[in-house]
């Protein structure tokens, strides 16, 4: 495919600035934000064509990347990104994002730095396949594969000299947060994820999918729903941010319902976190009217065990927990309608006024009427 003249490079690597070589990085992936491919199939072909060495990172700049000891944890600036990267046999990788695209040349085979995100990873073997650590264990996953890694999960990736691809998709948590509103999310997907947005937990855990029997129609179509995701990601057009969640939603209907999943964890204790699950579930559900009382008669525990439970795996007792999800419904409530302050102080269970002000100012740092104007 022909591709824009001005990646050709006419200088040698390291006689590129590190200024000159980001803008024809930045270059290559506004080049691709207006485009949309039949399948994520097609972009990475077009990607691998249109890639030139002005991309490779600078002989004299590699060296400023030597990363310290230890185990590294990532976090992310943005509530979603997405990014293709492709390896060679050779040894090239080609990282392309929406704000940054980049190309280096690692000795194969590499295993890189472990590491741990704050985010949640969601990836998909296009073709080829990639080995990770995960949990201390090796493990190879194959094309058509889908893996999803829970926040602080440490993990290394493996690069061997095979040609693959592999979309990454990484999700904030209070993104992810609203996203699990919605019934769309089948119940052990949902399980998980759940689970994972969680700053209060011990086990490292992912998840595995696979397809058997997957025809050529059906990987066609997720192809094509995985790249219609990374279209909106780099375009970010107005109302992008409503699109880009229903066809996330979609994705996941399709993992939790088509795939067969395989959930990996650290930690012992899954009787309890199912029920931890279910009790979040409920208070999400219900947080007007939410008493140890009202637990009990739905799960038939001591009304202390609740308390017990919460504090164990989220280090907050009831009361905490519950006051929480009001306050960050009242959040939702003050910024996607114009209901009267008073009537979502009553909507989130609280009926005086005075106290919902008093707590949502603890809570947000000003007052509903500011946090509103500020949205």
């Amino acid at each position: 495919m022909d591709f824009d003249k001005q990646f050709s490079r006419q200088l040698k690597p390291s006689e590129i600035g590190l200024e000159q070589w980001r803008d024809r990085c930045r270059r290559f992936s506004r080049n691709l934000s207006g485009r949309t491919f039949s399948s994520i199939s097609e972009r990475e072909s077009f990607c691998l064509s249109g890639y030139s060495d002005a991309l490779d990172i600078p002989l004299n700049l590699i060296g400023k990347r030597e990363r310290p000891a230890g185990v590294e944890s990532h976090g992310m600036s943005d509530f979603f990104k997405a990014t293709l990267i492709c390896h060679r046999a050779d040894g090239l990788e080609l990282d392309v994002s929406r704000n940054m695209s980049y190309a280096l040349h690692l000795p194969v085979p590499f295993t890189g730095k472990v590491h741990r995100h704050s985010y949640i990873e969601l990836f998909y073997i296009i073709d080829g396949e990639l080995s990770q650590t995960l949990l201390g264990q090796e493990y190879t996953f194959s094309a058509g594969t889908f893996v999803v890694t829970d926040k602080n999960c440490a993990h290394a990736d493996i690069i061997h000299p095979v040609d693959s691809s592999i979309l990454f998709l990484w999700l904030d948590s209070a993104f992810l947060e609203v996203l699990l509103g919605t019934e769309a999310v089948t119940n052990e997907f949902e399980r998980f994820l759940f689970h994972a947005i969680s700053e209060k937990k011990r086990e490292q855990s992912f998840l595995i999918f696979e397809k058997k029997d997957m025809d050529s129609d059906y990987s066609s179509s997720m192809k094509r729903l995985l790249e219609l995701i990374v279209s909106e990601e780099f375009a970010r057009e107005p109302g992008f941010r409503p699109v880009l969640s229903g066809l996330l939603i979609r994705l996941f209907h399709r993992l939790g319902n088509d795939y067969t999943m395989v959930r990996h964890t650290d930690e012992s204790g899954k009787s309890e976190q199912l029920l931890l699950f279910e009790i979040e579930k409920y208070i999400r559900k219900n947080p007007k009217n939410c008493t140890a009382a009202d637990l009990q008669k739905v799960f038939h525990y001591n009304s202390a065990y609740y308390s017990k439970l919460l504090k164990k795996y989220r280090g907050k007792g009831l009361k905490e927990y519950v006051q929480d999800v009001r306050l960050k419904k009242a959040c939702e409530l003050l910024t996607s309608t114009g209901l009267p302050v008073r009537t979502i102080s009553e909507e989130v269970g609280y009926l005086n006024t005075n106290f919902f002000y008093h707590l949502f100012e603890d809570y947000a740092g000003c007052s509903p009427r500011d946090y509103r104007a500020k949205r």
